[in-house]
């Protein structure tokens, strides 16, 4: 495995902490409930690369809005709080993997291995989960961030 920096490494190592918090659509609270797009605020917070007040940039949104219409606004958030876009075939642990559900990019997970990914997912899962990055997901892989300060 390659070696990764201590950022990226904290950044994995609180996604983990995350694993088992239910699915909640717009929440951000550990082991009660999160969503993907507030998982990835979330680990940006508590690996110190983002200021809690950061939170009051992201706007609500139906948890629906991905099926009706094709404004992304989970890059317009991740690009909100600094998070820098990257070539889809230059992945490293500790990036945000970026989804097409629906009409746009509207999931996110961060990868933890070359082929791991932890998200919160409401889909049958219910939770935030570890998922392989093969089959549907990489299918639907459409792009790829880094975390601010990375």
């Amino acid at each position: 495995m390659k070696q990764i920096s201590s950022k990226r490494q904290d950044i994995i190592d609180n996604g983990y902490t995350w694993l088992g918090t239910p699915y909640q659509h717009q929440a951000c609270v550990k082991d009660y409930g999160v969503d993907c797009a507030m998982l990835i605020a979330g680990v940006a917070r508590d690996s110190n690369l983002i200021k809690p007040n950061d939170f009051k940039q992201i706007p609500p949104y139906p948890s629906d809005w991905h099926l009706h219409r094709e404004n992304p606004i989970l890059l317009d958030v991740l690009e909100s709080f600094g998070c820098k876009s990257k070539q889809i075939n230059k992945k490293h642990p500790g990036d945000i993997l970026v989804f097409k559900l629906g009409k746009t990019a509207s999931h996110l997970g961060i990868l933890v291995h070359d082929n791991l990914f932890i998200h919160a997912y409401g889909g049958g899962v219910g939770k935030v989960a570890i998922n392989s990055l093969t089959g549907k997901w990489e299918n639907r892989l459409c792009g790829l961030y880094k975390f601010p300060g990375i």
